[in-house]
């Protein structure tokens, strides 16, 4: 899972880059799209947009 937290902490732009079972990445995409803002990231005290990778895992039985 990819995407960008924006200079006021939304996310943008996710995407799932895996082969999973497309339920699973619809379902990785909206969990990352329903998380609370994030904290910011800064460069020189000024807040940037930042691309995060975040790894998802699921256990399925």
């Amino acid at each position: 899972m990819n995407f960008i937290v924006e200079r006021d902490g939304s996310i943008s732009g996710a995407r799932v880059f895996s082969n999973s079972h497309r339920l699973l990445n619809k379902e990785a995409l909206r969990v990352v799209e329903s998380m609370p803002d994030w904290e910011l990231g800064f460069e020189d005290d000024f807040p940037i947009r930042v691309t995060f990778n975040l790894p998802i895992r699921f256990l399925l039985n």
